[in-house]
C-alpha cells in the first residue's frame, strides 16, 4: 500500500539517486514552528545503505533538487 511516508521515501530516492542502494529510510528529527514566518519546520534524516566496494556517489540531475520531491508529495 502506498501511503504518504512511502511517497516521501520514493521522492527522496528519486531526488538523491544512489544507483547501488540496497535500502533507504527516513525519520523525523525535530519539528518546530517559525513564528516570524508562520511556517512549520520539520527536520528529517534520510538514511541510505549502499553496496560496499562500488561507486557510492549519488546520481546528480539537471532538475532542481526539490522538483521530484515536491511533485511526489503534492500529488494525491
Amino acid at each position: 500500500m502506498i501511503n504518504n511516508s512511502n511517497k516521501l521515501l520514493a521522492a527522496l530516492d528519486a531526488t538523491f539517486g544512489f544507483p547501488n542502494k540496497t535500502s533507504s529510510t527516513f525519520k523525523k528529527l525535530k519539528q518546530s514552528y517559525d513564528n516570524k514566518r508562520h511556517q512549520h519546520v520539520i527536520w528529517i534524516a534520510y538514511i541510505v545503505t549502499v553496496n560496499p566496494g562500488q561507486d557510492n556517489k549519488p546520481v546528480t540531475s539537471e532538475q532542481p533538487r526539490r522538483g521530484p520531491l515536491f511533485r511526489a508529495v503534492t500529488q494525491g
